[in-house]
């Protein structure tokens, strides 16, 4: 759990979006990888990272924390542990 230090927390929150950021790049970098150098392995290794990650631990954090299974699933499939973790350290409620 972090302790409530405000420029700390900001300061997380700006690096958990940059994450999510970086993921929906990822897919899309992936992606095209995949569709015009059938190169799928970028593409691959994030979905598969993420599907891993939606039943290991996305979908019980999601629950703990109010957010329903539907939403808890679709964030981890797109964002994995920049969605969950925050989450897991009270960064978010």
């Amino acid at each position: 759990m972090i302790k409530s230090n405000t420029s700390k927390n900001k300061s997380l929150k700006i690096l958990f979006n940059a994450g999510k950021v970086i993921c929906i790049l990822l897919y899309v970098v992936g992606l095209y990888n995949g569709i015009k150098k059938k190169k799928w392995g970028l593409f691959s290794a994030v979905a598969i990272t993420h599907i891993a990650e939606t039943f290991i631990i996305g979908i019980k954090t999601g629950i703990e924390h109010n957010k329903s299974k539907l939403k808890s699933v679709i964030c981890t499939l797109i964002f994995g542990f920049t969605w969950w973790l925050p989450f897991k350290i009270g960064l978010e409620d």
